[in-house]
């Protein structure tokens, strides 16, 4: 990982931005509707930008992070980076903070690409990465009905999606299933459940028992943090359980591979490298993850074109295979990109980018548009 030794620039102009974001549908998951907010890191210098995303919400309903804890953190460490004399200095600022794993994603990844563009250096180069074609999944949200679960995944089935995610959440969970496995018999189908489910209440494991009749893996069944719940479903139940948002450190992906070693559990691996803290972060997890054999997938938050470059890079440093990951392009969910060259998805798979800097080249004038609060550091 030679950025690392990369130093530090001076004089950058940085701002926050909260961006408000123009939905297209509602995306509904166990937590909660998503809102369209997000916040921007966005540094700049000698010309070149970086910009960094982290994709939380108004309140602290995914994870504990939104907003507010967002920025204030930013304005409290921001200083302090600016001071540090490379990238290493700058990643042990961040790691010295417990938590805020979006926000370290989004500080780190802004002065990542600001770097490589003003280095001319690709990230994806650099950390040994190469770009590919990736199969890509469609996230399927909570619906009104089963007549709208089904029209959303005839659409993700048009454009090629080579497997259907579904949220589910306690009395949202067989029978959206049911359906899917009854109308497209022969989709991979993986039911994600953000947590929704109490280890602690026998009706929830028979909802998840049946539930697994019907699936080819679960995601996430039990709160974060938890991974021996999700193992013990695994083997009663012998489905694949695919690890999200327990899964927010390295230190936990090593948690995973020792407990597959000592109960023969199949558990998968969710790769989201704002949960997991930003790039750096997101390698050492891919590391243990390969080889421990742990199967793995690269998530999505609804990131704009920003938050998606840092998940490019990320799946570019994979070195085994990927199973179909959250790659819907910014227009499936968004009123329009904030990308000026978005990726198209071509018979379900994306091609990888590589070039210094951020991968997409943003509109900024649309970027102010969508602005609603600004500060500069």
């Amino acid at each position: 990982m030679d950025y690392l030794t990369w130093s530090m620039p001076e004089k950058v102009t940085i701002e926050i931005r909260i961006i408000k974001l123009k939905l297209k549908k509602v995306f509904e998951t166990s937590f909660g509707k998503d809102e369209g907010y997000r916040v921007i890191v966005v540094t700049e210098k000698e010309g070149c930008m970086g910009f960094g995303e982290a994709p939380v919400g108004t309140k602290p309903l995914y994870s504990s992070e939104f907003l507010g804890s967002v920025i204030s953190f930013a304005e409290q460490v921001i200083p302090q980076i600016n001071r540090s004399n490379d990238v290493k200095e700058m990643i042990s600022i961040l790691n010295k903070y417990r938590g805020n794993q979006m926000a370290k994603a989004m500080i780190e990844y802004s002065f990542l690409t600001l770097l490589s563009c003003l280095r001319d250096e690709s990230l994806v180069k650099v950390i040994g990465g190469k770009p590919f074609k990736l199969p890509v999944q469609e996230s399927i949200g909570i619906t009104k009905d089963e007549e709208e679960l089904v029209k959303w995944a005839e659409e993700a089935l048009s454009w090629g999606a080579r497997r259907l995610k579904v949220k589910i959440l306690p009395g949202w969970d067989v029978d959206p299933v049911k359906v899917l496995r009854r109308e497209f018999p022969g989709v991979q189908l993986l039911a994600d459940a953000n947590g929704a489910y109490d280890p602690n209440k026998s009706s929830h494991w028979e909802y998840l028992s049946k539930v697994a009749t019907y699936v080819d893996a679960i995601e996430q069944p039990f709160p974060p943090h938890d991974l021996n719940f999700s193992a013990k479903l695994s083997s009663e139940e012998e489905v694949e359980v695919v690890i999200d948002e327990s899964a927010d450190t390295s230190l936990m992906v090593s948690e995973m591979a020792h407990i597959m070693e000592s109960t023969g559990a199949k558990l998968a691996l969710n790769v989201k490298p704002p949960r997991l803290g930003g790039l750096t972060e997101s390698l050492n997890a891919l590391k243990i993850a390969e080889e421990a054999k742990i199967p793995m997938f690269i998530g999505g938050m609804l990131e704009t074109a920003i938050g998606r470059s840092l998940n490019m890079v990320v799946a570019s440093a994979i070195k085994g295979k990927l199973e179909p990951s959250d790659f819907s392009p910014e227009e499936h969910f968004f009123e329009r990109p904030l990308a000026k060259d978005p990726y198209e998805i071509k018979c379900g798979f994306i091609e990888l980018r590589d070039r210094p800097g951020l991968l997409f080249d943003i509109d900024l004038d649309y970027l102010n548009e969508l602005t609603i609060e600004k500060k500069t550091l």
